[in-house]
């Protein structure tokens, strides 16, 4: 393997990545201001479209944040995780 394609393959994973990470940032952030221009109509539909949009918008934007949860389990811990399960 020379080092030309480790450096490569870096360069790939990073890209993917913060692709993943623009892309729902922008998604939710659409939802959110999708939903802030819904909000000025007297329509019925369009007033629950408002609230499904924020909600939605909200969740994808905050499942985006670092957090405990976001990060990679110790090896050799034996402290349960959030879902109850024991780590590897």
């Amino acid at each position: 393997m020379s080092l030309l394609w480790l450096v490569w393959r870096a360069l790939i994973a990073i890209t993917l990545m913060l692709g993943y990470y623009v892309l729902g940032i922008t998604l939710g952030g659409g939802l959110i201001y999708l939903s802030y221009y819904l909000f000025s109509f007297d329509d019925i539909f369009l007033r629950g479209l408002f609230y499904v949009c924020s909600c939605a918008g909200t969740v994808i934007c905050s499942r985006y944040r670092a957090g405990t949860d976001s990060m990679p389990p110790v090896r050799g811990s034996s402290q349960r995780s959030s879902r109850g399960y024991l780590k590897p």
